[in-house]
């Protein structure tokens, strides 16, 4: 996977502190605007709420033609959703990382591939994630973490060892 252009730590130079540090990287930006956003007692909700409805706003200023007013109303989303992925303990540029995955496999579904003895998550070629079965009750819950996964399930005639009848080679 080809690095995504936000990967490097991004510095805001305008925004050092007066410590006499020279720039200030995007987490440490965020627990900044947190700090001075987001009340102690403001809930995950909360923070959500304030970013939809500054969503709301600005798309209505679009709506009456006010472009600029729009436009700053966006930028303050962008310090609230900040102040949001805080109080989740997202690190902003691990989101970022895990975000532009996302959106590189967006067509590609999760598959559960399940063989006699193990099972396996990919998604497209790249296998994520994987582990035995030693059980019929493993092979029920695996059919059932898939569909609660959203995941399709594919099961693969490969067989290396059979668990469930021992007389099937």
């Amino acid at each position: 996977m080809s690095a995504p252009f936000f990967r490097s730590a991004h510095s805001f130079h305008s925004l050092a502190p007066a410590s006499g540090a020279e720039s200030l990287h995007l987490s440490e930006f965020q627990k900044m605007v947190a700090i001075r956003l987001q009340p102690p007692a403001m809930t995950i909700r909360e923070c959500l709420g304030r970013v939809q409805t500054t969503l709301m706003e600005a798309q209505a200023a679009l709506d009456q033609g006010m472009v600029v007013n729009a436009q700053t109303l966006l930028e303050d989303t962008h310090l609230q959703l900040l102040a949001a992925l805080n109080a989740f303990h997202i690190q902003p540029e691990a989101g970022l990382v895990r975000a532009w995955s996302r959106l590189q496999h967006k067509g590609e579904k999760r598959a559960f591939h399940i063989f006699d003895d193990r099972v396996e998550i990919r998604v497209g070629n790249e296998t994520r994630g994987g582990w035995p079965l030693y059980s019929e009750h493993d092979y029920r819950a695996a059919l059932k973490l898939a569909q609660e996964l959203d995941c399709r399930i594919i099961h693969e005639e490969v067989r290396q060892m059979s668990l469930f009848n021992p007389s099937v080679s």
